[in-house]
């Protein structure tokens, strides 16, 4: 997660080079995607704990940020950069939802955290 997302953000043609110069135009995203892809990875771990406790609520968010993604996409799609910046946002909301509701699970459960 966070190593990734340094190496996308200090040296982005690193990530790139394999790929070609086809690829340089999108240098300049690579860490916002970074970031997107972590928060991903985040909330990969929280369904993944709720499916384990058999509390199946995380598809309410999850299904949200599938609809606000979509709807993000379609009004502001006019380069790559606010493409990228819909789908960080769209995955910042789902992982603080997630987080929040794991939060009020602990507590509800009295369990340490």
């Amino acid at each position: 997660g966070v190593g990734m997302t340094v190496v996308y953000a200090v040296v982005p043609g690193l990530v790139i080079f394999p790929y070609g110069a086809a690829f340089v135009p999108v240098k300049p995203y690579l860490w916002i995607f970074a970031v997107a892809l972590a928060l991903l990875a985040l909330s990969n771990i929280l369904i993944n704990y709720f499916l384990s406790i058999g509390n199946a609520r995380f598809a309410i968010p999850l299904a949200g940020a599938c609809v606000i993604e979509t709807v993000l996409i379609a009004l502001f799609h006019s380069g790559p950069g606010q493409i990228v910046a819909m789908v960080l946002v769209t995955m910042a909301v789902l992982a603080l939802a997630l987080l929040a509701m794991y939060g009020v699970e602990r507590v509800r459960s009295r369990v340490p955290i």
